[in-house]
């Protein structure tokens, strides 16, 4: 597969040994129209931005909510 093929990543915010920001850089580094979708627990986290745009999934979280979100993220994504 190549990168280019790639347009939503679903990805845990606590990863192990990295950060979702950290991720999220490396995500946009590779596949810059990539759209982002972060899964967390943590509901203290602040919006959306802090993740580079990407889209915030609160755990637990319905097929519907997911569904949602990767949806709005494909709509935000960066057009390069």
């Amino acid at each position: 597969m190549r990168t280019t093929d790639i347009d939503i990543i679903v990805a845990d915010v606590g990863l192990p040994g990295m950060s979702g920001p950290a991720f999220a850089a490396l995500a946009r580094e590779a596949v810059p129209s990539v759209g982002l979708v972060f899964a967390t627990g943590n509901s203290n986290l602040p919006d959306a931005n802090r993740f580079s745009g990407s889209v915030l999934l609160p755990k637990p979280f319905s097929t519907a909510a997911l569904d949602h979100a990767v949806k709005t993220a494909a709509r935000q994504r960066p057009i390069v």
